[in-house]
């Protein structure tokens, strides 16, 4: 069971409301989640703990006299979970520090932070230069380090499709060119793991060679710098866009999902974790939102339901079925060949 346990934990999942979890969890099988705040916690689930990654939504630009408060009124409004108190604590590193000393069953030992969203990414709301990511990410790992609990910290999702609409958000150059600023100015220690966010390129044709190509080119880089023994995380990945046939939504999740478990390349997958490409992988979404976020849920280029794993209340869809044999079906493989290699 060792070797489908390891399976297990590689498999995430992107929720917009953290109640969700633990209902989903009666039913997909998944070893991690992450929320888009820094307020969640681990979960206990069927076949063992579901561990939590935090985003810290710290940004310097916003942490001044008045307008703290305000740019957390902001956020809560986008994720209703969350408190005003919640989400100011993310955003300011003292209180972020008193936060995550008081609270140290939420970050266990050796948590993994992620270092915002999509930092960088304009359409985002986050219009951060390659030297101010630098900046807050070195505040962000006094912080963290300060504290002794061995807790790490990643470069939050690199969006890689070279896309118009990427390049766009990227203010005319695409996410690798960001990627490879933050590593000439940060060095090669400043992150334990990096984050990517692998979509189609062409988001009504989802496509198994563009996604490989994309992982691919992600791992390519980190080989450049060095970096080959950094884990690698898909932080999202799916296809949360209107207009695509429910029959290739299944075949790209399977696709994918196998892709992210299995796939290894000895020359540039990490080299302590038998060449895989992909340490971990999270697809977007969960589960569709029960509420409206001005600007996002509804916005018409994007369908959450279809790219969703679970209902509301916790059941399968067509999707979520798909997803869930995959990984069952790479967990017995991968102990049928435990089984007969020892």
């Amino acid at each position: 069971m060792h070797a489908a346990q390891d399976i297990i934990r590689r498999v995430g999942v992107n929720t917009l409301a953290r109640a969700a979890v633990a209902a989903a969890a009666r039913t997909l099988t998944f070893g991690w989640y992450k929320d888009y705040t820094a307020c969640g916690c681990p979960v206990a689930g069927p076949v063992g703990t579901i561990e939590y990654v935090p985003i810290l939504l710290y940004q310097g630009k916003v942490d001044v006299p008045g307008k703290l408060e305000l740019a957390a009124q902001q956020v809560a409004r986008l994720w209703p979970q969350g408190s005003v108190a919640d989400f100011a604590d993310a955003l300011s590193l003292d209180r972020l520090a008193t936060r995550l000393r008081r609270d140290a069953e939420r970050y266990p030992r050796g948590s993994l932070f992620q270092v915002g969203i999509e930092p960088g990414y304009a359409d985002n709301n986050d219009d951060r230069s390659a030297a101010e990511i630098v900046q807050d990410a070195r505040a962000l790992r006094e912080v963290l380090d300060g504290l002794g609990r061995g807790y790490r910290l990643a470069l939050g999702g690199i969006s890689t499709p070279r896309s118009e609409w990427t390049r766009h958000a990227y203010r005319g150059r695409y996410g690798a060119d960001l990627w490879r600023e933050v590593l000439d100015l940060g060095g090669p220690d400043l992150f334990d793991a990096f984050v990517i966010h692998p979509y189609p390129t062409d988001p009504r044709r989802p496509e198994l060679d563009d996604l490989e190509g994309q992982v691919r080119g992600a791992r390519g880089l980190l080989a450049e710098y060095g970096l080959r023994c950094t884990e690698l995380l898909v932080g999202e990945t799916g296809t949360p866009f209107p207009g695509i046939p429910l029959a290739v939504r299944c075949a790209y999740a399977a696709a994918a999902v196998r892709f992210y478990l299995t796939a290894r390349d000895q020359r540039v997958g990490h080299p302590d974790d038998d060449g895989r490409l992909v340490q971990r992988f999270c697809w977007f979404v969960l589960s569709p939102p029960e509420w409206s976020v001005p600007g996002f849920t509804d916005n018409p280029g994007l369908d959450f339901a279809a790219s969703a794993l679970v209902s509301p209340s916790g059941e399968l869809t067509a999707v979520g079925q798909v997803f869930q044999e995959t990984v069952a079906a790479v967990c017995r493989e991968t102990e049928e060949a435990a089984a007969g290699s020892s």
